[in-house]
């Protein structure tokens, strides 16, 4: 039996931004733990040892183990 076609994209490594966190870790070191919601319903925590410059609401992608956001945010006008 064959999936039926669906006129929406679809992403199994897609999802969004959930929360952007920083905290203090080994040696009193800044990490960043940046939570990601999935389509599918997992989540998953990604660690940077800077600012990953991802907002909570950001659309990422994982690609090669780290997340790419999917379109540049909008600024204001």
């Amino acid at each position: 039996m064959t999936k039926p076609a669906s006129s929406r994209y679809e992403c199994d490594t897609c999802g969004s931004v959930t929360s952007v966190v920083s905290r203090l870790r080994d040696r009193n070191t800044p990490n960043w733990e940046v939570r990601v919601s999935f389509r599918d319903g997992t989540d998953r925590l990604f660690l940077y040892p800077t600012d990953p410059g991802l907002l909570s609401g950001d659309r990422v992608r994982v690609e090669a183990g780290r997340l790419m956001r999917q379109s540049p945010r909008r600024t204001a006008t």
